[in-house]
Parts: C-alpha cells; sequence; structure tokens
C-alpha cells in the first residue's frame, strides 16, 4: 500500500469525529453524564478542525510525515476499524456507564490517539508540531478526565451486553 499523505491527515481527522460522535452517543444516553461527555464530544471535534485547519502544513512536514510511517498508517486504519466497530456497538447494545467510560479510556490512551504524543517528541518548533503538541496534551487530559469521572460513579453491577473492548 502506497503511503499518502493527504489520506493520512484525512484519517486522522476522520478519527477524532468519530471519537467525538462516540462521545455524543454517550451524551445522550447517559443525561447524569451528559455535561462530560458533551465537553469531551466538543473538544474531539475541535481536535479534527484543528488538523484540517492545518491540513497543507501537517503534509507538507516532512518531520511530520518522516515520524508517520506507512507502518504507522495501518495503525491508524485498524483503530479507524475498532473506533467505527464500537461505534455501529453503540447504537444495538445497552452500554452501561462504565462501559463507555472503559471505551473511553481505550480510546484515549490508543494508538490512533497516541500518533500525536509520538510526532511532538521531536525537537521541532514548527506550527505543525505545535498542532501535535496540543492534540496529545488534550488527549493526556481527556485521558485523566475520564478516568477521575470513572471513579466518581458507583460501578453498574448490571453488565447488561457490554461492549467488546
Amino acid at each position: 500500500m502506497e503511503f499518502d499523505k493527504w489520506e493520512t491527515v484525512e484519517l486522522m481527522i476522520d478519527l477524532e469525529t468519530q471519537v467525538g460522535k462516540i462521545y455524543s452517543m454517550f451524551a445522550e444516553q447517559f443525561c447524569e453524564d451528559r455535561d462530560f461527555w458533551a465537553r469531551l464530544a466538543e473538544e474531539e471535534m475541535e481536535h479534527a478542525s484543528l488538523l484540517r485547519t492545518h491540513l497543507e502544513f501537517l503534509v507538507e512536514s516532512k518531520p511530520v510525515f518522516d515520524s508517520l510511517a506507512p507502518e504507522k498508517k495501518e495503525t491508524f486504519l485498524a483503530v479507524h476499524r475498532r473506533i467505527t466497530a464500537i461505534l455501529a456497538e453503540i447504537k444495538t447494545v445497552q452500554v452501561t456507564r462504565m462501559d463507555a467510560h472503559s471505551v473511553a479510556l481505550q480510546i484515549e490512551q490508543s494508538a490512533g490517539e497516541a500518533h500525536f504524543q509520538e510526532t511532538i517528541e521531536r525537537d521541532d518548533p514548527r506550527v505543525p508540531v505545535a498542532v501535535f503538541a496540543n492534540l496529545a496534551s488534550a488527549d493526556k487530559d481527556h485521558a485523566r478526565r475520564i478516568q477521575e469521572h470513572m471513579g466518581s460513579i458507583a460501578a453498574d453491577s448490571s453488565r447488561a451486553g457490554g461492549i467488546a473492548l
């Protein structure tokens, strides 16, 4: 498979959008957690918008794409398939509050989200790397907030259906 920079960045944008949709569904499903999930969904959509805004800079930045080698694209594709499957499953399976938090935490710590962290570990002050730095920081913050919120709710003992993680 040929490495296509544009396709890879578009895939990254779509990953952020899909995660935002998952969080939006959680906001609709769990009224007691609506504000929490709605805010995370909004932030994921902002991440997609940020990537979209800097699309040309990202694609033209050789250091960024040296770290997003073709094998990374395969990782993004695998994560994308997983997130798409989770989104489809959420529509058909009763998800508990704890399931929602577990899924979200795994998403935020996934290889698809970690692409930002890996990219910013380079010492390069250019705008594209700053974009990744902001997104990596946001992903870490999301994971922390999900863990804190997860700890604040009582575990739902009825694991009706559940989500295959």
